[in-house]
């Protein structure tokens, strides 16, 4: 297993910009769907304010789908992710 630490903020572009939800709603919006992307999926909320969300993220070494499909529904929620930290489980 893996564990990486994001920061997810408002993304500037025209997506994020359209949202009439916090930053942090969006936020917690993408990651249900990227749970339910693949297996052994979980997250840990860090900190929590209304215009940013951290977050640790935990996937299994096989899912090579990971990182494409976080990608794929932060841009579709209007959000932007900075990555903190990568650990081994």
């Amino acid at each position: 297993m893996l564990i990486a630490r994001y920061k997810i903020v408002r993304d500037i572009g025209k997506a994020g910009f359209l949202s009439s939800n916090r930053p942090s709603t969006d936020a917690f919006g993408a990651i249900h769907i990227w749970l339910s992307g693949g297996t052994g999926r979980y997250y840990n909320v860090q900190s929590h304010e209304d215009d940013a969300l951290v977050v640790d993220l935990t996937w299994s070494e096989s899912d090579l789908a990971v990182g494409a499909d976080l990608e794929n529904v932060c841009r579709a929620f209007g959000v932007a992710r900075s990555h903190i930290s990568t650990h081994p489980v």
